[in-house]
């Protein structure tokens, strides 16, 4: 099971070892991943769009702010990400994307594929 409480505490720590990082995107990403996780989900699209504003064709934090915007409800703006996220990917689906990140936690994948399925990630 996901520890999201000890997570925060290591991308903080991550975030204040090293605060002019010039791939900070990643610790915003990995941030915004925490809060899908523990149902912190505007605070997600917070560090989402942070992250996405500093890479904006990072498909990783595209897909994270999604999930958080479609377990809000925001179904419009979910699309429109996950639709830039399939215009630089085309073939990825769930079962494409579940490969890649077999080493994620099954509790925060459940959360994450359920979000996308409701943004109409492909299966």
């Amino acid at each position: 099971m996901a520890n999201t409480d000890k997570a925060f505490e290591l991308i903080e720590r991550a975030r204040l070892l090293s605060p002019r990082d010039p791939l900070e995107w990643f610790m915003s990403t990995a941030m915004a991943a925490a809060c899908l996780a523990s149902g912190k989900l505007q605070e997600g699209v917070t560090w989402a769009e942070n992250a996405i504003a500093q890479n904006p064709r990072f498909n990783t934090a595209r897909r994270i702010c999604a999930a958080n915007l479609a377990k809000l409800g925001r179904m419009d703006e979910a699309v429109a990400l996950l639709r830039k996220v399939l215009e630089a990917e085309p073939h990825l689906t769930l079962s494409k994307l579940r490969k890649r990140l077999r080493h994620m936690d099954r509790s925060v994948w459940d959360h994450y594929q359920e979000a996308l399925r409701l943004a109409g990630f492909p299966e």
